[in-house]
């Protein structure tokens, strides 16, 4: 890992002082890698973002952006997962018309709405099939 950390490092280095890899219209140097590829990579997001927030010469630069955007990103998803309310059934109980939307994409079994639906499908028809009997 600290290879990696250190081969991106000097990529980056190499790349503020080479006009081949420089984009023509602003001669901004071009990303070594994406906005998912720094959320999915900390070592090397934490180290880049380290030395681009040491000097604010390099806030143009397009890793720059991506490690913190990657930040964010990352962030995110681990703010998602601690505090998922669609696992909690009472919130399908008091949201009936989310439950109602959630039922009827579960219920046609596919869509693009479907894959973020399809882990709380149980839960959702539970609370239908619950209701309809009271």
């Amino acid at each position: 890992m600290t290879r990696l950390v250190a081969a991106g490092m000097l990529a980056l280095a190499a790349l503020m002082g080479d006009p081949d890899v420089c984009d023509a219209a602003n001669d901004t140097p071009q990303a070594l890698h994406d906005v998912a590829w720094y959320s999915n990579n900390p070592a090397v997001r934490q180290k880049t973002i380290s030395v681009c927030y040491s000097d604010a010469s390099y806030a143009h630069l397009y890793d720059c952006q991506n490690a913190a955007r990657g930040e964010s990103l990352a962030r995110s998803r681990r703010l998602w997962r601690q505090s998922n309310i669609l696992d909690n059934p009472q919130w399908w109980q008091d949201n009936q018309i989310a439950r109602r939307s959630a039922a009827a994409i579960c219920a046609r079994g596919n869509g693009p709405a479907y894959p973020q639906y399809a882990p709380y499908c149980s839960l959702i028809f539970a609370k239908e099939i619950e209701q309809r009997g009271a």
